[in-house]
């Protein structure tokens, strides 16, 4: 599948600070339109030039 925007939620929960990590950087990389419902303010922070709260 290839969704135009990804929804994530909570992306970064239960995964270990390596895991977390590289999917930030990925996440970080990825330059087209996301939505991600979370809880995680420094990821977003990391990974998004807008936040809509």
């Amino acid at each position: 599948m290839k969704p135009e925007i990804p929804l994530l939620d909570e992306p970064t929960s239960n995964v270990d600070p390596a895991a977390r990590r590289g999917l930030i950087g990925l996440l970080h990389h990825l330059k087209f339109a996301k939505v991600i419902a979370t809880h995680d303010m420094e990821m977003l922070t990391e990974v998004c030039e807008r936040v809509i709260l």
